[in-house]
């Protein structure tokens, strides 16, 4: 039966997504001493969500190169026009960009998640 098969790869590319996730949030890499010491920041500056402003001052008083970048997008088609906002930090010694969304569900709520998107942010 082809569905049988369809269900198979939908499974397989469902754990090739899951690990592709994991291995970008644990990006052991060079960087890593400096993506560690963000991390440690985000996570002492837990009441800033929502707040990336007073976040990116937040982690500039601690001694990083951060900045608040703004992206913007103009109605086309069905897509609706839309804005989105994320602190970017520059790593020290590294060279590396880091990205940092406080909110990451929050930012991109879908109105009926699947069961499958729901326990990719339970991880």
């Amino acid at each position: 039966d082809k569905s049988d098969v369809d269900d198979d790869d939908d499974d397989d590319d469902y754990e090739d997504v899951k690990e592709r996730l994991r291995k970008i949030i644990e990006n052991h890499g060079s960087g890593e001493e400096e993506r560690r010491r963000i991390m440690d920041e985000v996570v002492n500056a837990i009441g800033f969500v929502g707040e990336k402003r007073h976040f990116m001052a937040y982690l500039r008083n601690k001694g990083f190169d951060a900045g608040l970048c703004k992206s913007r997008w103009a109605k086309f088609g069905k897509n609706t026009a839309g804005k989105y906002e994320y602190v970017d930090v520059k790593g020290g010694d590294s060279k590396k960009r880091f990205i940092v969304e406080t909110n990451l569900p929050g930012e991109f709520e879908i109105a009926r998640p699947t069961t499958r998107y729901l326990s990719l942010l339970a991880h």
